[in-house]
């Protein structure tokens, strides 16, 4: 229920306003629900070039967490065409 107010909110906000509050809600919601260990961390660091992470599940959550994880690389993500229908994630 509140994703879907906090959803309508940033879709009549404009852009630079609605990513800044997006993020703002994803990094505390994974902060506050998600107990996450990352192991081999160190291993990517030094790899020059591009990296392909795959997502071995659908989880509208994965772009998130791997966003927030990977801030360091700058990533870029591809979703299927049916995320684009939920107001929800084609904010992300």
């Amino acid at each position: 229920m509140k994703r879907d107010i906090l959803t309508k909110i940033l879709n009549k906000l404009p852009e630079s306003l609605s990513g800044k509050l997006a993020r703002s809600y994803v990094k505390t919601s994974i902060k506050k629900y998600a107990n996450m260990k990352v192991e081999g961390y160190e291993k990517i660091k030094g790899i020059k070039g591009p990296i392909i992470f795959i997502c071995n599940h659908l989880s509208n959550a994965d772009g998130l967490i791997l966003n927030e994880l990977l801030k360091d690389f700058d990533p870029t993500f591809i979703a299927g065409v049916k995320l684009s229908n939920n107001d929800f994630t084609k904010n992300g």
